[in-house]
């Protein structure tokens, strides 16, 4: 399910520029003791710009529905071959990413027939 402020959300919305400014400014304000990340518009890990890493992703060959399931590992195709697509599946868990992203990788490489050219980041960011 994809809920406003979303990665998944903020790639569906490109306009002009690949990926533009989003302005959080103007959201409702918060409940007290509502949780709220820092700052939304940057990676929590690496503090790289939220559209710099979607821009990234998206130079790597991403669909914006791609990265919308990846955030909350909710391709169906992926769950499916995992077995988990009518069990719960909590996407915060690290051991669940790991299989999630085999699973991915494993699919991905079934649909080329096994013709995998390897693409380093630096080549995709060119």
């Amino acid at each position: 399910m994809r809920r406003e402020g979303d990665w998944g959300r903020q790639a569906l919305d490109v306009g002009a520029r690949r990926f533009p400014d989003f302005d959080f400014g103007d959201r409702p304000a918060l409940d007290e003791g509502a949780w709220e990340p820092e700052n939304v518009g940057a990676c929590q890990v690496t503090g790289a710009p939220l559209d710099e890493v979607l821009d990234q992703m998206c130079a790597l060959g991403l669909t914006a529905d791609d990265v919308g399931h990846l955030e909350r590992l909710s391709s169906p195709d992926v769950r499916r071959r995992l077995g988990t697509n009518t069990v719960h599946f909590p996407h915060g868990r690290r051991e669940n990413l790991v299989a999630y992203l085999s699973a991915w990788a494993d699919l991905l490489e079934e649909r080329l027939g096994g013709e995998l050219v390897p693409v380093y980041y630096e080549e995709a960011a060119e």
